[in-house]
């Protein structure tokens, strides 16, 4: 049984010019050429828009950076066979800038449709109500 669960183990990691043996995660991300790394999402998170690979939560750091944004979550609904990117946010910002915004940063097939609303739902444990949201998106944001 060690052996077993070291020969798992072992087939996780690979070899990193950098640090030696490193463990995949599946976490996406990238390094900026002022040494900032940005966690861009994980690979089994990765949906497909229109034949380019999006991650949601990519989409999600995106739209939290545009001016006015205070908060925002982005959900995938599948409509009619394709996903589609649903954001929502708190803030003054109007929804065509945030998409302008996303498209320049991510490219236009990661740019979500944009619901403004007053605040987001949130569950008692503080986290988002993402099924709150897919109800919302399912009667057209509201």
């Amino acid at each position: 049984e060690q052996l077993e669960q070291t020969r798992r183990a072992t087939e996780r990691q690979t070899r990193d010019a950098f640090r030696g043996r490193t463990f995949r995660t599946n976490d996406l991300g990238v390094v900026h050429e002022d040494g900032r790394v940005e966690v861009l999402g994980r690979a089994d998170d990765i949906v497909i828009v229109r034949g380019v690979n999006v991650s949601p939560l990519a989409v999600e750091n995106a739209v939290s950076d545009c001016e006015d944004v205070r908060a925002c979550a982005v959900i995938v609904i599948e409509e009619a066979g394709e996903p589609t990117l649903h954001a929502f946010i708190e803030g003054d910002t109007e929804p065509d800038g945030v998409r302008e915004q996303v498209a320049r940063r991510l490219g236009h097939a990661a740019q979500p449709l944009v619901h403004r609303v007053d605040a987001l739902p949130h569950l008692p444990n503080g986290k988002v109500d993402r099924r709150a949201l897919q109800e919302r998106a399912a009667q057209g944001g509201r």
